[in-house]
């Protein structure tokens, strides 16, 4: 009977674990080659607009698939700034308006399927963004506890970890009111459980045996 409870206890624990998600701090102004996270094994990395090229930097390639978005290549109108002034050429592609970054105004949302997820592993998705002068943008993804308002003037890098409760996650970018924005790039990466979790299940295991 104790083992019974304890397994229960300790499922119940990594239930809750893989509904958890958290929008991390938001990065403005960024540099790629060093605000850009690439631990872990990299899923899925994509550079928008029509010129843009398969560019690696920081250990992060950036593809021109667009197959798991509703990105259309010839809806992609051409960014009015840049937002990268290094000499680095790559990253001056996935970051400047010689890349002809998608661009959203209006109220339309880019979707980013986010495919072939392991249930139970825990993955970070990064999206890069641009403003000009103040731009309204909604992040979200299943629900109201995966959404995030932000406010663009320049670049702008919003980062999502989560632990897969399912084997695809659908994310979505959208203009917040009549508001312009670019879409640069995004990049997801399977990382490695932080030990908190690790600590929570068997917290949780030893609790009930105590019981």
């Amino acid at each position: 009977m104790m083992k019974r409870v304890a397994v229960i206890c300790m499922y119940a624990g990594l239930t809750v674990v893989l509904h958890a998600g958290t929008w991390l701090d938001t990065r403005w102004d960024i540099d790629p080659l060093t605000d850009l996270a690439s631990s872990g094994t990299l899923i899925k990395a994509s550079n928008f607009g029509q010129t843009a090229q398969a560019v690696t930097f920081g250990g992060i390639n950036f593809d021109l698939d667009y197959s798991n978005t509703d990105a259309v290549i010839n809806d992609f109108q051409w960014a009015d700034r840049d937002y990268y002034s290094g000499s680095d050429t790559a990253a001056a592609n996935l970051m400047n308006k010689s890349g002809a970054h998608h661009y959203a105004w209006g109220n339309p949302t880019l979707t980013i399927n986010v495919d072939n997820l392991i249930v139970g592993n825990q993955y970070r998705i990064q999206i890069i963004t641009g403003g000009r002068g103040g731009s309204g943008v909604d992040f979200y993804s299943t629900g109201w506890s995966d959404y995030k308002y932000d406010w663009a003037s320049g670049s702008m890098l919003n980062t999502f970890v989560w632990t897969a409760d399912a084997s695809s996650k659908p994310f979505y970018i959208g203009a917040n009111g009549w508001t312009s924005f670019d879409v640069l790039g995004y990049a997801v990466h399977e990382i490695p459980e932080p030990a908190t979790m690790v600590l929570f299940g068997l917290g949780a295991l030893i609790l009930c045996r105590k019981k």
